[in-house]
């Protein structure tokens, strides 16, 4: 009778009678229609299934009444009894009407730590009803689980705050961490399936990374731990973690975390020998195309040493020695070049070569061939004057 608390029908100063040779808690006139016989149970050990045997004794008059057993206010058992035809009636009380006696043996699932066993009837009238020998007993989990469906380590269903269940929803062991592809969640304690791009992680999402997949590398600059097959710019790959660090703040493109390891620059800056210049060292010039300091301009540019810059040439010049379309030394398709300049015709007084295409000063041409001449007539009397001495 200890912590059973007893509602309803009458309120006798003994709850115990004797029905014949038996001691029963209730009995006539004392369990009736409207009486509730109940227990609650806090801080149950783990466990996965509820056994509750007594037996009951029917007294006096039913009509197809039924004896009513719930666990957490949910039915878990019942049976009817009649008032003439139960075949277990016999006449144990001594009253007019024969008694009936049940073993009844009640075993269902359940696995709160908490519980409420109550035995009641739907009695209207008359009749009234008793029990003794109640036991209550608990199939328990294994010491590592919590939550159970069944006695062994590997059928827990919930873990303690310091275990994590490994295979969730489905029953599994309860160990301290949990196998590469899941997460410890601190919450439920599970472990939870991590994104498929990680190999192991902190959380599910694909930015939640540790680890990562044979031949993927981890960013891991918060809040972004994601995978990835190579590293973004700014970035470098440190393989001996395979993950991807951030280059120095000099670098855009880097392949050491040092300002001597970069492979491209910011605008505004300039490579050169793995370092990204503000202004570029003497004796080269900073390309702002290509964003190097260079020793020698691209075609189309020049090196302005004022500026230590390369300076594209006039759209006219292929090569050129400033920026103007009178300071070219070789024009592009469609342009001659007449002294230093790229024009789209030779000018007056000037005849094209067809050969150099550069446009040459008639002027120079009478010269020249006058030249030539002198230089043949010289050559002639140089000759007769060899032979002559000899």
């Amino acid at each position: 009778m200890s912590n059973w608390v007893i509602t309803g029908g009458p309120t006798p100063s003994n709850y115990v009678s004797t029905c014949g040779t038996l001691y029963l808690v209730g009995g006539y006139d004392i369990f009736g229609p409207e009486t509730s016989f109940s227990k609650f149970y806090t801080v149950l050990p783990p466990h996965y299934l509820v056994r509750i045997t007594f037996y009951f004794i029917k007294i006096d008059e039913w009509d197809n009444n039924f004896l009513i057993v719930t666990a957490d206010n949910i039915l878990v058992y019942n049976c009817s009894f009649a008032a003439e035809d139960d075949s277990v009636n016999t006449q144990i009380c001594g009253s007019t009407y024969p008694e009936s006696q049940r073993m009844i043996d009640v075993a269902f699932t359940h696995q709160n730590l908490n519980m409420k066993i109550e035995i009641s009837t739907n009695l209207i009238s008359n009749g009234s009803w008793g029990l003794y020998n109640i036991s209550i007993s608990l199939l328990q989990c294994d010491s590592l689980c919590q939550y159970c469906v069944g006695p062994f380590e590997d059928q827990c269903v919930g873990c303690f705050s310091d275990r994590f269940l490994q295979n969730p929803p489905d029953p599994s062991n309860c160990l301290n961490t949990c196998p590469d592809g899941y997460f410890s969640n601190d919450v439920n304690n599970t472990c939870d399936l991590c994104s498929n791009t990680c190999r192991t992680c902190f959380g599910p999402s694909n930015q939640q990374c540790v680890s990562c997949p044979r031949n993927q590398i981890l960013l891991a600059v918060s809040p972004n731990f994601s995978c990835s097959s190579s590293c973004p710019d700014q970035f470098w790959v440190d393989q001996n973690y395979y993950t991807c660090k951030m280059c120095d703040v000099t670098c855009y493109t880097c392949n050491g975390g040092t300002p001597n390891n970069c492979l491209k620059c910011f605008a505004g800056r300039y490579l050169r020998y793995g370092i990204c210049y503000i202004k570029c060292p003497s004796g080269t010039f900073a390309n702002d195309t290509t964003l190097m300091c260079e020793t020698y301009c691209s075609p189309m540019s020049y090196g302005d040493l004022n500026l230590a810059k390369c300076v594209s040439c006039d759209e006219s010049c292929a090569i050129c020695f400033g920026s103007g379309n009178d300071q070219c030394t070789k024009c592009n398709e469609n342009y001659v070049l007449q002294e230093a300049s790229c024009l789209e015709q030779c000018s007056e007084n000037f005849y094209l070569n067809t050969y150099t295409n550069i446009c040459t000063s008639k002027k120079l041409k009478k010269k020249i061939k006058f030249f030539l001449k002198f230089s043949i007539l010289f050559k002639v009397v140089l000759q007769i004057a060899q032979f002559v001495l000899h």
